[in-house]
């Protein structure tokens, strides 16, 4: 496993929250604001590069 910053740790701790409250039918924009990201475009960018598709397209896959 390689080794990350800690500052990719905690991106990535945001954005797994994030993904949890998504799941959990909450707005996509509450989650945004809930997890510390400055506004959408912030969380899609890094959860589009974690999970390969934007904060809205995981919901809509799920739901």
């Amino acid at each position: 496993m390689p080794e990350i910053s800690p500052y990719q740790y905690f991106l990535n701790c945001k954005i797994e929250r994030a993904k949890s409250l998504i799941e959990k039918n909450k707005d996509i924009y509450s989650a945004v604001a809930d997890c510390g990201f400055v506004d959408l475009a912030h969380l899609n960018r890094h959860f589009k590069s974690v999970y390969g598709t934007t904060a809205f397209g995981y919901r809509s896959h799920i739901h």
